[in-house]
């Protein structure tokens, strides 16, 4: 069936058709959704449970050990991570790759985790699953101030997340930062000696008062009456004048007569948040996955707008983390490059064809753009940087065809032939090539499209999307072209064969440029094994470039924004942690480029990044700022001079400095995992591959996750003491405790809000060991106070500050990132010289291993070259049902590889590494090859049913087709090249790999495929 012929016989049918897809495709660019990065399965989540008091080891036993066992028996989960501290156990699972909906899978491990907790000790509160944790989100609003408290800053918060909970776009909202206010009984030890009360009967007594129980029904005539009696405190005072006893003579003695009624806020603090120096409470809200980022942002900004309104004068609100603002900033810059694309498309296709052909070819790329809009909307593609950059990277290629087809009608018309005649015979020649050609182009994606997990589901709108615009337009080159030719092709006669102005400046240069390749191409026929070899060594030297290029696996982030992560010592407290970042908070207000810098204390920033992870959720020594600078393109160079002044000024802390890049999650680049039993060894072990990886050169920032033994005190009971005036180690245990930490005793309704009331001793009698040592029991079986020293001795010892363990076994990881301006497989190749060694010598029960970007570079590589057996094996069946002839296959398949070498080459000369977008531009580039290849070949089969010489038939052939060939190659350079110059950090190895190929791959057709035609075909 000749589609061009109908398309012209039935041109109206056609316009109805293309107004309709335009129209569909208009109203799509308006409805779909979109992203900055396409959205991945939630695999990751934090599983988070606490034991109060229980040192590092007994939350290990007790606690992380009993979840593993049952976390594991989920078949989908494929790793769990865990991290003992004191009083804290964090699991953190991953799912397998192959989980494309995760909620299931996340049921049945609440299902176990409920199991579990049967065998958990008393007092575990948890475990609490989270699994949101990769959740990105789309705005981050401070509440800030420096003089209000922290109960007005969560107020005001708490108000702002409840209008932005009920927005219809909103997926979900956080706080991060609030601390919980009690209202807190300070006991004066001295007065309760004086009324003859304890700390327990204290406690007790505002336990039994402080209630509202059901007293039950009263039938009053046709009604019912609830009876309750409340005994629920509404306010301080209601506190302060409870009483707590009557004295012989008859005097109550109230609360505060004994105690001092104080509001302040938790102690231990939940995690901190300051932005800009201020203490803050952030409010974090997520989007809906399938709505416009951009039309939610705004949303968002007109609620922060008005609330900022309503708010005091010494409270603040800003926005420090805008997704909106980033989405619209690179929707403007990827529209820029398509418009400049088309723009270059237009002229080089002028240059080779006139005006009319130039807007024939030309206006195959808003045609074909919108109908693949429409197809985005009625299969679900959202716009963001992948689809899109699919798109761009389509229209250096969904010309071709066009090109190939007007080029076609445009030769014949000079030839004398009818316009409409040429338009419905010529494409329809040339429609099997063309469908051959855009399969095989298609079939070089579907490794990219097979990769599993979170690298696959970031790529996989790449070839989905090519996949998409290709069919589109070889669809608009067979239908709408030949049509478009009738319109504006001249018919023959002086106008169809007078070349244009453009084409009349090139003349002599081009006749030139035909002359010298004339020869060369009768050389190649003549002596076409001489001219092969000669190819295969130019083209095989320059392919060898390759390994000496720099590699990577994904490029930074176009952002304004980089992470500082800081470590202070193991058992740092929650303020001195807070201590350290006012200090890194003094040096960035030096850095003028810095606009606002926001820090969470105690745990890892909300998410501003799908990628970015941290095992130190919760962990009193560590903090993350997010810098936000003024301009994205310093970036790195700040992040640069920032962390060489936390390195020389910050003391008692590592800093490290890192941006923020696409890929897989990971803690650090730099990862080597030691697995074994004991913690002895496994520092030690740790402890060489730190100094080995110090001594590395390219490396900064070595550290270990273990870190020193922390200091603790532990009350030794003399037993036989104890036993035999009636007190147990379990008195001891809650009297150090209600001295230290307190006794939570019932609360204050104000509202909704709750407020716990917290028992407990006034900081001056909780400062030192002295203090401890103050205590005084009151056992059963004898008279008086007992004091501390007669039952129990507190005994000085050390203890690891945290176990990480993966999938079960403890494992301890020396982690470091690269310096800047170097890539992780750069400095990687070093670790081969002493690795080896050190596996060796490792005792029996010890594995040593490379986790980080090495790990999952591997992980992506080994997956792609599995997956290629596929694509060959598309290309191959293309192929042969196109030529028939398995000599044909083989000699095109064989020259594909020479293609690479102009790759490697211009990827040499501008310094951009081998990375995974140059590695998806080769890709593309085999795909052009192999259609420049077939072009030539099916002429050359047409051409050799006349009979003529070998030859004769290939010099002919090639000299008819290479115009094509020219001409393709230079609109698709200039299609690419606004991708090449453009200052985004993840397109330029495309483009540069796919110019570069080409232009060196067009020598391969023209001089390759002629010399190795002629010898298969001898």
């Amino acid at each position: 069936m000749n589609l061009s012929a109908l398309s012209i016989r039935h041109s109206r049918i056609l316009i109805v058709v293309l107004m309709t897809m335009v129209a569909w495709g208009g109203a799509a660019l308006w409805l779909l959704p979109r992203q900055e990065e396409p959205v991945l399965t939630w695999r990751l989540a934090n599983v988070i449970t606490r034991l109060p008091g229980a040192s590092v080891e007994r939350m290990e036993s007790l606690v992380t050990e009993v979840l593993e066992r049952y976390v594991e028996e989920v078949d989908e989960v494929e790793h769990i991570y865990s991290v003992s501290r004191a009083g804290l156990s964090l699991l953190q699972i991953e799912l397998s790759d192959d989980v494309t909906d995760a909620g299931p899978v996340w049921q049945k491990v609440r299902h176990r985790l409920t199991q579990a907790t049967i065998e958990l000790p008393p007092g575990v509160r948890g475990p609490d699953l989270d699994d949101e944790i990769m959740g990105t989100f789309a705005q981050l609003i401070a509440v800030r101030s420096n003089s209000a408290t922290y109960r007005r800053l969560k107020d005001h918060a708490q108000r702002l997340e409840d209008e932005l909970r009920y927005l219809p776009m909103t997926a979900s909202t956080s706080l991060f930062g609030d601390q919980q206010e009690v209202v807190q009984v300070e006991l004066d030890p001295a007065k309760l000696a004086a009324y003859h009360l304890s700390f327990a009967q204290v406690a007790a007594a505002l336990r039994s008062r402080n209630t509202r129980r059901p007293s039950g029904r009263l039938p009053v005539q046709q009604n019912e009456l609830l009876v309750e009696a409340s005994g629920e405190f509404e306010t301080d005072d209601q506190v302060r004048e409870m009483v707590l006893a009557i004295t012989p003579e008859g005097r109550a003695v109230h609360l505060g007569d004994v105690a001092e009624i104080v509001r302040t806020t938790r102690e231990p603090t939940q995690p901190l948040a300051r932005v800009d120096g201020k203490p803050a409470v952030v409010v974090g809200v997520r989007a809906r996955q399938d709505l416009r980022i951009d039309d939610f942002g705004a949303r968002v900004d007109r609620v922060v707008a008005a609330f900022r309104k309503t708010l005091p004068a010494d409270v603040e609100c800003v926005v420090f983390h805008d997704l909106a603002g980033y989405t619209r900033q690179r929707a403007g810059q990827l529209s820029r490059t398509l418009l400049m694309s088309i723009a270059l498309v237009f002229l080089a296709t002028a240059v080779f064809m006139g005006w009319r052909g130039a807007c024939v070819v030309t206006a195959t790329i808003p045609l074909t753009g919108l109908i693949v809009l429409a197809v985005f909307l009625a299969v679900g593609i959202p716009l963001n940087e992948m689809s899109v950059m699919a798109i761009i990277m389509a229209f250096g290629l969904l010309v071709d065809d066009a090109i190939v087809i007007t080029e076609q009608v445009h030769r014949r018309v000079a030839e004398g032939v009818a316009v409409d005649v040429a338009a419905a015979e010529e494409p329809h020649g040339l429609t099997a090539p063309l469908v051959v050609t855009t399969l095989t182009t298609i079939a070089a994606f579907v490794p990219i499209y097979l990769l599993p997990g979170g690298v696959g589901e970031f790529v996989r709108a790449i070839p989905v999307s090519l996949a998409i615009c290709l069919l589109a337009a070889l669809t608009v080159s067979v239908t709408a072209i030949p049509w478009l030719c009738t319109c504006l092709m001249a018919e023959p006669g002086p106008e169809a064969t007078t070349p244009g102005k453009l084409v009349a400046m090139a003349t002599r240069p081009v006749e030139v440029i035909k002359y010298l390749y004339r020869a060369v191409l009768a050389r190649a026929v003549v002596q076409p094994a001489t001219m092969l070899l000669l190819i295969v060594i130019v083209l095989a030297a320059l392919a060898a470039l390759g390994l000496s290029l720099r590699r990577d696996f994904f490029s930074p982030v176009q952002r304004d924004q980089f992470v500082i992560d800081l470590y202070g010592p193991q058992g740092s407290s929650l303020s001195h942690t807070s201590e350290l970042v006012r200090q890194v908070e003094s040096i960035l207000a030096g850095e003028d480029a810095i606009v606002s810098t926001a820090a969470l204390i105690g745990r890892n920033a909300p998410l501003v990044f799908y990628n970015l992870e941290s095992q130190e959720t919760y962990a009193n020594h560590f903090a993350q700022l997010i810098v936000r600078v003024a301009d994205w393109e310093q970036t790195a160079g700040i992040a640069r001079r920032v962390q060489d002044k936390l390195q020389a000024e910050v003391a008692g802390a590592e800093c490290c400095v890192h941006i923020l890049e696409h890929g897989a999650p990971f803690v650090a680049p730099f990862e080597i995992r030691i697995r074994g039993p004991s913690l002895v060894v496994l520092r030690e072990l740790g402890r060489r591959a730190a100094e080995q990886l110090q001594q590395t050169a390219g490396v900064r920032n070595v550290r270990t996750n273990y870190g020193n033994d922390v200091l603790k005190l532990v009350a030794e009971v003399n037993e036989p003491v104890a036993r035999r005036i009636g007190i147990d180690q379990g008195t001891v245990a809650d009297a150090l405790r209600h001295r230290l930490d307190g006794l939570e005793a019932g609360y204050i309704q104000e509202g909704d809000e709750r407020v716990d009331i917290l028992v407990r001793f006034p900081a001056a009698a909780r400062r030192d060991i002295a203090d401890l040592e103050a205590v005084y029991f009151k056992p059963s079986v004898a008279a008086g106070l007992i004091p501390f020293s007669t039952v129990a001795a507190l005994v000085p010892t050390w203890e690891a500050s945290s176990v990480y363990r993966r999938d079960g076994q403890r494992t301890l990881s020396v982690l470091a990132y690269p310096q800047f301006g170097l890539t992780p497989a750069e400095v990687s190749r070093q670790f081969a010289a002493w690795m080896s060694p050190m596996q060796k010598e490792l005792p029996p029960g010890y594995t040593i291993e490379l986790g980080g970007e090495n790990e999952q570079r591997h992980e992506a590589e080994t997956n792609l070259m599995k997956n290629a057996v596929y694509a060959v094996f598309l290309i191959l069946l293309c192929l042969t049902a196109e030529f028939r002839s398995f000599r044909l296959t083989a000699m095109i398949l064989a020259l594909i590889p020479l293609a690479l070498g102009g790759a490697m080459l211009a990827l040499f000369l501008t310094g951009w590494p081998l990375n995974f977008m140059a590695l998806m531009g080769t890709m593309m580039l085999i795909g052009v090859v192999i259609n420049d290849a077939l072009i030539l070949v099916d002429g050359f089969e047409s051409r050799r049913t006349t009979g003529e010489p070998i030859a004769r038939v290939v010099v002919a052939g090639t000299l008819q087709r290479s115009r094509h060939v020219v001409i393709t190659t230079v609109t698709t350079v200039a299609g690419f090249l606004p991708l090449a110059l453009s200052p985004s950090l993840l397109w330029p190895p495309l483009a540069i790999v796919i110019i570069g190929g080409l232009l060196l791959a067009t020598l391969v057709t023209l001089l390759a495929i002629p010399a190795a035609y002629v010898l298969v075909r001898k």
